[in-house]
């Protein structure tokens, strides 16, 4: 797995990272192929990434400016770790991918940091 750890001071060095990242991708993955079976698009190569941010990046990937790139980023990669973060942040990046993907979220916590990660979940333990 190919892990890419964003730490950024700015929202422009959370930018550069991220559209780093996304740029990464695209080179590995070259341009998605269409599938007559499954009548969609596929990725031309098996590859798998993971992304690791921290608190105060998170802080600036969450910024209106760049949460379509960051959300674009998060979900081509098979794990997203964020370390370091508020409860408001757990909760802010659950609604993201809820409403930028029109997915269901699962959140899972095991203490009262959690609550409000689990609250904007479709489903929360």
């Amino acid at each position: 797995m190919d892990i890419m750890i964003l730490s950024a001071e700015s929202i422009e060095g959370a930018r550069t990272q991220i559209e780093a990242g996304l740029n990464k991708i695209a080179s590995v993955l070259g341009p998605p192929s269409w599938d007559l079976q499954s009548r969609g698009f596929l990725p031309n190569a098996k590859a798998s990434f993971a992304v690791v941010i921290d608190g105060e990046t998170l802080r600036y990937a969450l910024d209106p400016e760049l949460k379509p790139l960051f959300l674009n980023l998060g979900t081509q990669c098979e794990t997203v770790v964020c370390c370091r973060v508020s409860p408001a942040q757990k909760a802010l990046t659950v609604k993201l991918v809820k409403e930028g993907r029109d997915a269901m979220t699962l959140s899972i916590g095991d203490g009262a940091n959690d609550v409000a990660m689990i609250q904007e979940a479709n489903i929360g333990c």
